[in-house]
């Protein structure tokens, strides 16, 4: 894998990226079953090891992109 960002990535990268993905998509969908807004899903706690993903700034951008449209 040659990620956008850093170096060349192996079959360990893609699987977690993946669970970064799942984990994304799993916080929105608990939020807004919970009936809470944007930010509570925004504001959620990242676990290890992706809390060093250039910090909280990665996982609020991809919030708030996906946030309309998961259901």
């Amino acid at each position: 894998m040659i990620p956008g960002h850093g170096e060349v990535g192996s079959a360990q990268h893609i699987e977690l990226t993946d669970q970064f993905i799942r984990f994304v998509l799993n916080t929105i969908r608990t939020v807004k079953e919970k009936g809470l807004n944007v930010d509570a899903a925004m504001n959620t706690d990242i676990p290890e090891p992706f809390n060093s993903w250039d910090g909280k700034m990665i996982f609020q951008w991809n919030i708030q992109m996906l946030w309309e449209k998961i259901n």
